[in-house]
């Protein structure tokens, strides 16, 4: 046991904590790193929809909601490859068993508002960049006509040489595909 109200800074591994010893001898973290903090507060603007070029409705299922009554933080990722792999299928890139192949190595969501069973989703889509072998997308939840997202994050891909199975250059066809949706600088 530590003697109560002693404080101290403790670092095993990772960021450094700030704790304090409660009158029972439990230590207790009473505040984070300072980089922690200072990147929560950082959070940038909830994404619009007038800054998405693509769209696509998801239909909410019964097993996407929790036991709050919300849609399950799990099911956004699901929501995101889903309208990821609905824009590529727009066109035959040649994508599959015989040809390259997408792979995810990336994804972040951010949550602004619940989602429940009797909304209506809509999912934006944007390229932010793409490089070589890899594209990062921007996606955001928007519900029942709303201009502000209910949920926003990113997701990557690498693409995939079908033989060797290391990242390659995307073929023409898929990049001119991807560039459909790629802002035009300001």
């Amino acid at each position: 046991m530590y003697p109560e109200g002693r404080l101290g800074v403790q670092r095993r591994g990772g960021p450094a904590s700030k704790w304090e010893v409660s009158k029972d001898g439990r230590i207790f973290v009473a505040h984070a790193c300072a980089t922690v903090v200072a990147a929560m507060t950082q959070r940038g603007p909830t994404e619009r929809r007038q800054a998405f070029a693509w769209f696509t409705a998801v239909s909410l299922r019964w097993n996407d909601i929790d036991i709050f009554g919300h849609v399950n933080n799990a099911r956004y990722y699901e929501f995101f490859d889903s309208t990821v792999l609905g824009f590529l299928h727009q066109k035959e890139l040649g994508l599959g068993r015989d040809g390259g192949a997408m792979v995810v190595v990336e994804n972040g969501c951010r949550y602004h508002r619940e989602i429940v069973f009797t909304d209506r989703l809509d999912m934006g889509l944007r390229v932010e960049s793409i490089g070589t072998s890899s594209v990062r997308y921007r996606l955001a939840a928007f519900l029942n006509g709303s201009d502000e997202a209910a949920a926003d994050g990113h997701f990557i891909h690498v693409f995939i040489d079908a033989v060797s199975k290391r990242p390659a250059p995307f073929p023409a066809p898929l990049r001119a595909h991807l560039e459909t949706i790629l802002p035009l600088p300001a």
